[in-house]
């Protein structure tokens, strides 16, 4: 083996911040990370975002999304900043504030259905008219109205577009304000203030995409007197925090709720919907990460003469509480870390041949079963050339509050 100088490169520091929200932990947990270069090989690094060699650390990402079955509730990707405060969260709302037809945002649809709940999701598919959108966003007594008849369920089927990627969503919440009327004629004025007849029940189903079924989330139980029903009568709100991920769609993220009114063999049922809409409760990201699809956490240089091979490992197993630690390292895109899983985000990774590089899709996982054995990170990178290296971390199980520091060793060998 060559000799070797012991040069600090890149990360003098690299803080593992960890603050589980499964365990309501707090604590700093921190890898010293450590670059050996042959001394007579020529080299630069730069930095991706606003990370620099003395300032890069691995934030919590968002505490919603768990991509294995460990059950830690845990994504970490590279920061500037090390975060001392939980991830927070936020909250967006969905109406029909300046929605026209035909909507390309949140839609409203109405109709009758012959079933409570449709074994599909597709049967109400009338879309609102432009004044019943104006007339669902607020408690005006000016509500949509759609009518049944012959033992059929009057339905309003509302398809929210959310913006928020389904992992980090952490509650749902469904406001609804109108009125289930029985009557031998209903009001056919939707803006009618109150109509007469029997109030009758109302269904309240999300669309479960994972099981292709709608799910009931609640339900409003009729008077079932006879008697004049203002619009409005009706005020619910359900609340929904359980695997939420069923009830968004992974592609477009649409969220379906159903609405229905009960039916009447004899007479009209009549559903009218004063207020619909949904508040969706998410993680956001409090902290500005130098890695991402289009973002590389830093880039290696070859400004030697000769290809050069980089590989890593750590000077000493995890032991203890570092045990339950891991880091993930992949090759970037040229310009970023690419969107193929972001490569370490998975649990396990596939390069475990020590002689085998990184590709843009394929991680290498160190953790204490691995921890002492180097493992090749880039192959021949040429003179003059340049490669991107991304890394993420991973807590595999509960650990406790405290620092952690090993030293990551990188040991850079000719190639020919």
């Amino acid at each position: 083996m060559h000799p070797y100088t012991r040069t600090i490169l890149g990360m003098a520091l690299l803080a593992l911040l960890m603050i589980p929200f499964a365990h309501a932990l707090t604590g700093l947990y921190s890898q010293t990370m450590t670059w050996n270069i042959l001394a007579n090989r020529s080299h630069s690094i730069t930095y991706g975002g606003s990370c620099s060699e003395t300032s890069f650390y691995f934030n919590e990402i968002d505490a919603n999304y768990d991509p294995d079955n460990d059950g830690n509730a845990a994504r970490i990707a590279p920061s500037s900043i090390a975060r001392t405060l939980g991830t927070t969260t936020a909250q967006r709302d969905y109406n029909f504030v300046g929605v026209t037809a035909p909507s390309s945002t949140n839609i409203g649809y109405l109709g009758e259905v012959g079933v409570s709940p449709p074994t599909t999701i597709v049967p109400v598919s009338t879309e609102f008219t432009d004044d019943e959108y104006t007339n669902a966003i607020a408690a005006d007594s000016a509500g949509v109205q759609t009518i049944s008849t012959g033992g059929q369920y009057p339905s309003f089927k509302i398809t929210y577009k959310s913006v928020v990627l389904p992992e980090k969503t952490t509650a749902l919440s469904f406001h609804f304000v109108g009125v289930n009327i029985h009557n031998a004629i209903c009001d056919v004025e939707p803006t009618a203030p109150e109509s007469e007849g029997i109030e009758g029940d109302i269904n309240f189903f999300l669309w479960n995409f994972q099981e292709s079924e709608y799910e009931r989330i609640g339900r409003h139980t009729g008077t079932g007197v006879e008697g004049t029903y203002p619009v409005e009568n009706v005020d619910q709100t359900y609340f929904v925090d359980f695997n939420l991920t069923r009830f968004i769609h992974a592609t477009d993220r649409n969220i379906t709720l159903l609405i229905q009114g009960s039916s009447d063999a004899s007479v009209f049922s009549c559903l009218y919907g004063d207020i619909i809409e949904m508040y969706q409760q998410y993680y956001y990201d409090n902290n500005v990460f130098c890695q991402s699809a289009t973002i590389a956490p830093f880039t290696i240089y070859n400004n030697g003469n000769t290809d050069i091979n980089v590989d890593g490992n750590f000077s000493s197993a995890f032991s203890g509480n570092d045990t339950n630690l891991v880091l993930k390292v992949w090759q970037g895109t040229g310009s970023g870390c690419g969107t193929a899983g972001m490569g370490g985000w998975e649990k396990d990774c596939s390069v475990t041949n020590p002689q085998t590089d990184l590709g843009t899709s394929t991680c290498r996982q160190y953790n204490q079963s691995n921890a002492t054995t180097a493992g090749r990170l880039v192959s021949n990178l040429g003179t003059g050339d340049s490669n991107q290296l991304c890394m993420s971390g991973d807590i595999n199980t509960y650990v406790a509050g405290g620092t952690h520091a090993k030293e990551f060793v990188t040991n850079d060998r000719n190639a020919t």
